[in-house]
């Protein structure tokens, strides 16, 4: 019940970060270094939505398109992705995991949710049962932000 616990816990701190990191850390006109959190954040969204244009994965990362481009660009050349070519509009780019791509960023996930998940037998069960009602707090208040950020992207 215990490593459940913390398994469950573990995935909603990982996903919170994501969250904080996506629409409270990131500034629209930063820049992508090539680093794992970078990669990382691309091919979590590519794992969750499939093959994505790169204008869709710039407006989901907040990153410019010069960025993303030289992002991809690298990315590719390590063969974590690939370019393919849209079948209903050929000037449209799809960007897709390779398995490479995919064993990739299910081991950082593993990593990152194994390194959390430890750190929390540090806590007694009053705190876990703290931590685990103010995250939920904090993705229902994180989700407005989210939902607000979108519909504000959306409106022209």
């Amino acid at each position: 019940m215990k490593i459940e616990l913390h398994d469950a816990m573990a995935q909603r701190i990982t996903d919170l970060f994501g969250l904080i990191y996506r629409n409270l850390m990131r500034d629209e006109n930063d820049t992508v270094s090539i680093n794992k959190d970078s990669q990382s954040a691309l091919l979590s969204v590519l794992q969750r939505n499939g093959s994505t244009k790169m204008s869709d994965i710039g407006k989901i990362l907040k990153v410019t398109k010069p960025n993303i481009t030289f992002l991809v660009d690298k990315m590719e050349k390590q063969g974590l992705i690939t370019r393919e070519k849209n079948d209903g509009d050929r000037r449209i780019t799809n960007i897709c995991l390779t398995d490479n791509g995919k064993n990739t960023i299910e081991e950082r996930k593993a990593s990152l949710h194994d390194k959390i998940a430890g750190k929390l037998d540090l806590l007694t069960e009053k705190d876990l049962e703290e931590l685990g009602q103010a995250l939920e707090t904090s993705f229902e208040i994180l989700g407005k932000l989210y939902d607000a950020t979108l519909s504000h992207d959306g409106e022209e």
